[in-house]
């Protein structure tokens, strides 16, 4: 009886060491890459700009998602607002949702003409070789290579977005990119220069 009672206990301990054990979980590859180029994504964020009430340029709230790799964190002024401070590789795109600091599920389309429909790419930004010290004025100022065609596809499982991109820059070159996680809520109220 004694025996079987250890028996039972080590079968147990084995079960719960073997559960808690994370080094078989592994971690979501994410990561985008441009003409070639892979970059690891170590965080991401949505900014949300709200509606705009004559629906003239867009429909929905006007979102920017900002993806950074390692060497990048985000930041906040003194008045709250997002900064992007340490040098690395960044990739942002403009797109719209009818839902408020989050982007729905479906299938998101480059458009390159304003007014811009719910699920329409925008814009597309990125860099590769961004640093805190060499930026003047803001961050979203950025002039970056435009966006030619393709898709983006957001799913979500309980908070985790998922984002899976297709693209082709203006040079025609391919971006891809695969996210798996949470997008942090970033704050930025200086207007975009697509407003403008």
């Amino acid at each position: 009886m004694q025996t079987r009672t250890y028996g039972v206990l080590l079968f147990l301990s084995f079960l719960f060491f073997r559960c808690s054990d994370n080094s078989n979980i592994s971690a979501p590859d994410n990561y985008f890459e441009i003409d070639g180029g892979r970059y690891s994504i170590s965080d991401a964020g949505l900014t949300d700009f709200g509606r705009d009430p004559t629906t003239s340029l867009y429909e929905g709230h006007f979102l920017v998602v900002v993806f950074i790799t390692q060497g990048i964190r985000f930041d906040q002024d003194s008045n709250g607002d997002l900064l992007l401070k340490g040098a690395g590789a960044l990739m942002g795109l403009v797109t719209c949702s009818n839902t408020e600091n989050r982007l729905e599920d479906g299938t998101y389309f480059v458009n390159l003409r304003p007014p811009y429909a719910v699920r329409d790419l925008a814009v597309g930004f990125y860099t590769t070789d961004f640093d805190q010290n060499k930026v003047e004025g803001r961050y979203f100022d950025y002039e970056g290579t435009a966006l030619l065609s393709g898709k983006m596809t957001v799913s979500h499982r309980q908070e985790v977005t998922i984002i899976q991109m297709d693209l082709l820059n203006e040079n025609r070159k391919k971006i891809r990119s695969y996210y798996e996680g949470e997008l942090d809520l970033l704050t930025y109220n200086y207007i975009p220069k697509i407003f403008d």
